[in-house]
């Protein structure tokens, strides 16, 4: 299957230790293109790979970011990523590329010593160019007619560096299809994958590489997709805090809204 971005541009950037402003790339456009495929050729375990033959952000004359041909896989796939929309409209998954040997001119970025960029991102709520509640019949007829049946995803994510001392692995590290005692009240009259009004958390992504820490909650909080205006806001938790430490109480901690 074909893949290209739509509409997908900076809406944040953080400069770390850099001391450089990087406020002016808020608004940068990201364009890339690529394949997907459910066939894994290669006899690792199975999962979809998404392939990009081309990226870039920033403008086609003078890119901050770009880079050639990338492989990832999809992490793991959550159904419970919204309450209101059922099958493949209400999951969503992590996919995680390397882009060694890409070409970065983000200021500051030479300061880090990285070797490259990580782009980890986040699809979920597909949406397909279908008549609402068509049977087989309709969608096959669609099928002839326009010898392809386009979906279209949201998407969130980030750069990240790639460091020389990291160590690459592009494997499915599970797939978290309905989780076994979903505790989370639906609201009344909504429409998901959960048989029983309830749905559950999905995983933080979290990596620890000595005194370098790094966590992804974006596939974390179910969405609550509203139809009648068509908007797909988060779903009301309140206020979770989030910690993280050993088996000894929790050394560091914070409150996520």
């Amino acid at each position: 299957m074909d893949m290209q971005s739509v509409s997908i541009q900076v809406v944040g950037a953080q400069a770390g230790s850099c001391g450089v402003q990087v406020d002016g790339l808020v608004g940068t456009e990201l364009t890339f293109n690529g394949s997907i495929t459910d066939i894994n050729p290669e006899g690792s375990p199975p999962a979809t790979q998404f392939f990009i033959e081309l990226l870039r952000l920033g403008p086609h004359s003078a890119p901050l970011i770009s880079a050639g041909l990338s492989k990832g896989v999809g992490q793991w796939i959550n159904f419970y990523r919204n309450v209101n929309i059922r099958a493949d409209g209400g999951a969503g998954s992590y996919v995680y590329h390397a882009l060694p040997g890409a070409t970065i001119n983000i200021p500051g970025w030479d300061k880090l010593h990285a070797i490259g960029a990580i782009f980890r991102y986040y699809l979920y709520r597909a949406q397909f160019d279908n008549p609402d509640n068509a049977d087989n019949d309709t969608i096959e007829k669609l099928y002839e007619q326009q010898k392809c049946n386009p979906k279209v995803l949201e998407l969130v994510g980030t750069f990240a560096p790639l460091y020389a001392t990291e160590k690459l692995t592009v494997a499915p590290t599970g797939r978290l299809m309905t989780w076994d005692t979903p505790n989370i009240e639906t609201p009344k009259k909504s429409n998901n994958n959960s048989s029983d009004g309830k749905v559950a958390l999905a995983p933080g992504v979290l990596h620890r590489s000595g005194d370098l820490l790094t966590a992804d909650f974006s596939g974390t909080f179910p969405d609550n997709y509203h139809d009648k205006d068509k908007t797909n806001p988060k779903l009301a938790l309140g206020v979770n805090l989030v910690a993280v430490g050993d088996r000894t109480p929790f050394s560091a901690g914070g409150r996520l809204c």
